[in-house]
């Protein structure tokens, strides 16, 4: 019995200076196996050992600079961004810094904190990297809108967007887009029925500038010509937005004057969203909106959601539910100033990114709206879209 002990006493003195090898961390060994697991391409173990060493207190420049590239390459690009931002602290003028730093916020589509980054680099570098510090034409994108009312008296509205994206400097992003909207509707009054045509055409332009790399500043214009049967309409919306990224939370304030000869609507907003790390990339974001119109207040609730389903596919779900009447959103880039007031809408995004910078998205939704004559009465309003970008 004692032999037997003795053995395993002695396996045990023996293994315990092994166990301490695996264990005990320290610069070399840390420099040495994230290195070899770099070149390798072997993502799983770099993450886990550099986390590792992280939580052992052991940090520097090359360790948050292959932390970020393997999880720029395994599509956790939450992650990837915080180290390479931490890896920037070291070198605030480390060129792989700084250009993985703008492929990184161009994959979680905040150009302009990307151009923030391109522009503190050299042009010989940008070149390098093959980033251009001013596009004349980045992007085009194409949408239309479908919707089928529930009711007989409404038509099928149809909404044509289509969009150009430029970029005069890196830190700066301007979109401008036109619009038309048609659709036929008949008003039912107790002795006659009145049938108009609803159209309308639209301007947007919207200018976005990143002042820092967590703050960015939004202004817009929105001009809308409507008919409604013989009454003209021109309405002019100006838009100002900031907006924020705090480690993993985005806060977003924004303002905006509506006005014509029927009416003034003042708007304001603020919402809030978090980010979960991982090849998910979850975001969950909520929002409140007040409007003031005609001496009235509303206030509009948003709720949304969104995750990747794969590097190619991304999903997202939100919820709106209260009086959006001549209410926008989207950096004010939509507004819901249809005869028939609106008072809930839901819908699943899809998203899918095809080969050759092509997104092409699909939209289906359920809306509820009162009748412009009466507000006792609702319809529902089921809606398809669908768009297209093409990033040049």
């Amino acid at each position: 019995m004692r032999s037997k002990h003795g053995y395993i006493i002695l396996f045990l003195i023996l293994l315990s200076p092994a166990a301490l090898c695996q264990t005990e961390l320290n610069f070399q060994s840390v420099d040495s196996i994230t290195y070899k697991y770099y070149m390798a391409g072997d993502w799983k173990n770099l993450i886990s050992e550099g986390s590792r060493a992280l939580e052992s207190g052991i940090d520097y420049k090359f360790l948050r600079q292959r932390l970020g590239y393997a999880y720029f390459k395994t599509g956790d690009f939450t992650m990837a961004k915080k180290n390479f931002e931490n890896a920037l602290k070291y070198d605030s003028y480390d060129n792989f810094t700084l250009a993985y730093l703008y492929y990184v916020n161009l994959d979680l589509i905040r150009p302009e904190t990307a151009g923030y980054y391109a522009s503190r680099m050299s042009d010989t570098a940008r070149k390098s990297y093959q980033i251009k510090s001013s596009i004349a034409v980045e992007d085009i994108d194409l949408e239309l809108s479908i919707k089928v009312p529930s009711t007989t008296m409404r038509t099928d509205p149809v909404y044509l967007r289509f969009g150009v994206g430029s970029r005069p400097w890196p830190r700066m992003g301007i979109y401008q887009s036109v619009s038309a909207f048609n659709q036929d509707i008949t008003v039912r009054y107790p002795t006659q029925l009145i049938e108009f045509r609803n159209r309308q055409y639209e301007y947007y332009g919207l200018v976005r500038y990143a002042l820092l790399p967590a703050f960015q500043v939004k202004a817009g214009y929105h001009f809308l010509y409507s008919e409604y049967s013989s009454l003209i309409t021109y309405t002019n919306l100006g838009y100002l937005g900031l907006s924020t990224d705090i480690s993993l939370f985005n806060i977003n304030l924004e303002g905006s004057i509506l006005n014509n000869s029927q009416v003034t609507v003042l708007q304001g907003g603020l919402r809030a969203g978090i980010t979960i790390p991982g090849k998910a990339c979850l975001k969950i974001t909520g929002s409140v909106s007040l409007l003031n119109q005609n001496n009235e207040n509303y206030i509009i609730y948003n709720s949304r959601i969104g995750f990747r389903l794969n590097e190619k596919i991304w999903m997202e779900g939100d919820v709106n539910w209260g009086n959006m009447n001549n209410y926008n959103e989207f950096d004010a880039l939509y507004v819901y100033n249809s005869i028939d007031p609106m008072t809930f809408r839901s819908g699943l995004t899809t998203y899918f990114l095809t080969r050759n910078r092509i997104t092409i998205w699909i939209n289906l939704g359920v809306e509820r709206k009162n009748y412009y004559e009466t507000d006792l009465y609702n319809y529902n309003q089921f809606s398809f879209l669908g768009g297209i970008r093409w990033r040049l």
